[in-house]
């Protein structure tokens, strides 16, 4: 069964299971990493996981910031790598 990603601009996306994987980093994004990243009026959502790349898409005011890299880098990243091992890298895409 594939899990279906509702992204902001209203289209579906498929991501295919991976042993509760996405799930589980679809929860730290949730309930770690969104939490922190409203404060800024912005926020981010899964767009692709491979190999251990997560891919991620920043919107609202994540969008564009140019502290952006540093939020990924120094906030996100380590969330996600500490939450899912699994997890080697994120990405922006």
């Amino acid at each position: 069964m594939s899990e279906i990603v509702n992204n902001d601009d209203g289209s579906d996306q498929n991501l295919a299971p991976t042993n509760g994987l996405i799930a589980r980093i679809q929860e730290v994004i949730v309930n770690d990493i969104n939490p922190y990243l409203e404060m800024h009026a912005g926020g981010c959502e899964l767009l692709d996981v491979e190999d251990g790349i997560v891919t991620i898409r920043l919107y609202g005011g994540c969008s564009g910031c140019p502290s952006s890299q540093i939020t990924l880098f120094n906030g996100i990243t380590p969330i996600l790598k500490e939450k899912v091992p699994e997890v080697e890298d994120v990405i922006l895409g």
